[in-house]
């Protein structure tokens, strides 16, 4: 019966180190992808006809990164209150574009605008002259 129960607690031992090893495990992963949740993703106009890039100061945490976040944050930076109206937020490359930043593919968010849509929106470098003041 000794050794029945000597067996018993090596084997106890053995799924003990198991668990402690495999929550270890869990807790590194745990903690790695809770960073990569909260990393800033920046906003970035990228004007087509000149294929420049064009920062808005903003950011969203990756965990945050969904389709009306994004949509509302570009809203702050519009010139006039309202809606906006870009050809790439009705396209489904906005989508998969979407689905790269949340996946962790990509870092930052380049919404591509065309310069009669870029107009719609204030951001430094942006700012007309009299409007500056």
């Amino acid at each position: 019966m000794k050794e029945f129960l000597a067996v018993c607690a090596d084997i106890a031992s053995v799924v003990a180190v198991v668990s402690v090893i495999v929550t270890l495990f869990k807790v590194v992963k745990m903690e790695r992808e809770n960073r990569r949740m909260n990393e800033k993703v920046d906003l970035f106009f990228q004007v087509e006809e000149s294929d420049r890039i064009e920062p808005t100061g903003l950011y969203i945490r990756r965990k945050d990164f969904t389709r009306s976040e994004v949509l509302g944050t570009m809203r702050m930076v519009m010139k006039d209150q309202g809606f906006f109206s870009t050809k790439h937020t009705s396209e489904v490359a906005f989508l998969d574009s979407l689905e790269k930043v949340q996946s962790g593919k990509d870092k930052r968010w380049l919404i591509p605008v065309a310069e009669s849509e870029f107009v719609q929106f204030v951001i430094p470098g942006n700012v007309p002259e009299q409007d500056a003041a």
